[in-house]
């Protein structure tokens, strides 16, 4: 195997394959990433999920084709330190040698009989989503996902594709971040897949606005561009069910700003141990009125926004709101309330999906 390339030009990919595999595996060969130069591609494996990147055709010289598995965070590092240059490779007989410039120097490789066969195969119901609109979605659900729930499933986000609606939830059993976007697709499908699963689906097209395919399939959920696939395999285990768990209707709804809320909480964090202090909100004909009650104070305070029915109602924990304030973009926010349950709907200018966040003071999801 005989390759030139420039360090720029390939860097993202080896990038790309250095976040998907796992660092930390103690096998090396699951730490590695294989580049192929007929055709021109890299790929990594990971426990939960596969990448086949194909590489742009001038990106590589190749004068000899071959294989050649790497330890990418080793080789990316290597890469990193060497921006800007043409690097030449040449593998024989199992060595490799890298030459910038003036300078030659030997660089472990692996041997790629061991690495494991990558097949992805296209197949099942299937959606079309523009990349950066599905990374973002997937952002948004993964801050609500639970990190210490018991069932395993519960670590992932769920991906629900219905009555032509793309959904993608994140939950910890006590707050449920869901989006939810409008697409041309009559087909149903379900599954639930790991956090952190997305993170290369850039690398699938060249420009962010171009579309991906995600093709749900048992056992995994494949997206596919213009430059590779990314096979996600999914988790075992009953997602709860967000029409379930939604309120059909509640006993009050309004509009609230974010700056009313931030300026609330302002006032609360001078309370002593108010991040777990339920917060509290009595709906007058003027305002609603925020009540935090802790064994050594009670504090009150009124954000001016008319409402016409008086309501009681425990809504969530301080540091749980806090949360949800810190991702909100919209200035405006639709309070739905329910007993027990608070859902805020955000209204963000030139989102093309909507935007909504639970909080609730019952266990949204029960493991049995």
């Amino acid at each position: 195997m005989q390759v030139e390339f420039d360090v720029d030009a390939l860097l993202p990919y080896v990038a790309y394959a250095d976040s998907l595999v796992d660092f930390k595996d103690k096998r090396l060969i699951m730490r590695c990433a294989l580049l192929e130069t007929d055709p021109p591609r890299v790929l990594g494996v990971h426990e939960t999920r596969m990448m086949d990147i194909r590489l742009p055709a001038t990106l590589l010289t190749t004068i000899a084709h071959g294989r050649l598995l790497f330890e990418a965070k080793h080789f990316r590092s290597i890469l990193q330190q060497n921006k800007g240059e043409r690097v030449k490779l040449i593998k024989i007989d199992g060595k490799c040698k890298m030459t910038i410039g003036r300078r030659s120097f030997s660089v472990a490789i692996e041997d790629e009989r061991d690495y494991p066969p990558i097949a992805i195969k296209i197949e099942g119901p299937s959606v079309q989503i523009p990349a950066n609109t599905l990374t973002d979605m997937v952002g948004r659900a993964e801050s609500a996902a639970s990190k210490h729930f018991s069932a395993a499933c519960m670590h992932g986000i769920l991906l629900h594709l219905a009555n032509g609606e793309f959904r993608v939830v994140g939950t910890d059993s006590s707050t449920m971040r869901f989006t939810a976007l409008p697409v041309d697709s009559k087909e149903t499908a379900r599954t639930t897949v790991p956090v952190q699963s997305f993170q290369c689906v850039s690398a699938l097209v060249d420009v962010s606005s171009d579309p991906v395919t995600l093709h749900f399939q048992p056992g995994g959920v494949v997206v596919t561009g213009p430059n590779g696939s990314i096979l996600i395999r999914t988790f075992a285990g009953n997602y709860p069910a967000i029409d379930a768990v939604l309120a059909r209707t509640y006993s009050c709804s309004t509009e609230v700003s974010r700056a009313d809320l931030l300026g609330v909480l302002a006032q609360v964090a001078l309370v002593r141990r108010v991040e777990t202090a339920p917060l509290q909100a009595i709906f007058e004909a003027d305002a609603i009125n925020w009540t935090l009650e802790t064994a050594d104070d009670r504090f009150h305070t009124a954000s001016s926004v008319a409402w016409p029915h008086a309501r009681h109602v425990e809504l969530f924990t301080v540091d749980r709101l806090r949360e949800v304030l810190k991702s909100v973009k919209s200035d405006v926010m639709q309070l739905d309330i329910q007993p027990g349950s608070l859902l805020v709907r955000l209204n963000e200018p030139g989102l093309p999906y909507k935007s909504v966040c639970m909080l609730s003071t019952q266990q949204i999801y029960k493991h049995t």
